[in-house]
């Protein structure tokens, strides 16, 4: 089967927030929540969740082909 539509960046970090924040329980934080140091480090992070002790840092890397098949 022959994938017609690439799934684009906004739909795969809805799919992740509600997976992480409404199925998990996590929350979601936001560079700017961190010292300076490490929030410049942060910026080509894509998503952050905060579960228990836990980060899961996620960044969506997309790649487009012309033929891709499942």
């Amino acid at each position: 089967m022959e994938i017609k539509n690439m799934i684009n960046k906004t739909f795969i970090e809805s799919s992740l927030k509600e997976y992480f924040v409404k199925k998990r329980g996590c929350k979601i934080l936001f560079p700017s929540e961190f010292d300076e140091k490490i929030s410049t480090h942060l910026r080509n992070i894509d998503l952050i969740f905060k579960e228990a002790r836990n980060l899961i840092l996620v960044k969506i890397l997309l790649f487009s082909s012309t033929e891709s098949y499942v």
